[in-house]
């Protein structure tokens, strides 16, 4: 598990950008459905100075994260298509990781 302190939305189309953003914690197997019917952990409301932005969470909310889903309902000008560049998430482990369990893979 981790805890995550920001999430940055980057697009370089601030048309395309997405608005309204729900994010659900250590919800597993969703679907459209679920996203738009469910109560997210977090929903933002995202203008076009917060692109590119970092946005800071509250830590209580998101404190022991083992899944993250994020549904991005629509953009700034309401078209057809939303493009986002990057996502990136902030935060750090809750336990240290022992490089002696790691095993490769393949």
């Amino acid at each position: 598990p981790v805890a995550i302190t920001n999430f940055q939305f980057v697009a370089t189309n601030k048309d395309q950008a997405p608005r309204k953003v729900k994010i659900f914690s250590n919800v597993l197997n969703m679907d459209f459905d679920d996203a738009e019917s469910r109560v997210p952990t977090l929903e933002l409301e995202l203008s076009e100075e917060d692109i590119g932005s970092q946005l800071q969470v509250q830590l209580a909310k998101f404190k022991r994260v083992s899944s993250l889903s994020i549904f991005i309902e629509d953009n700034q000008a309401d078209e057809e298509v939303t493009i986002v560049n990057k996502i990136s998430i902030t935060g750090w482990p809750l336990a240290n990781t022992d490089m002696k369990n790691l095993k490769k893979v393949g």
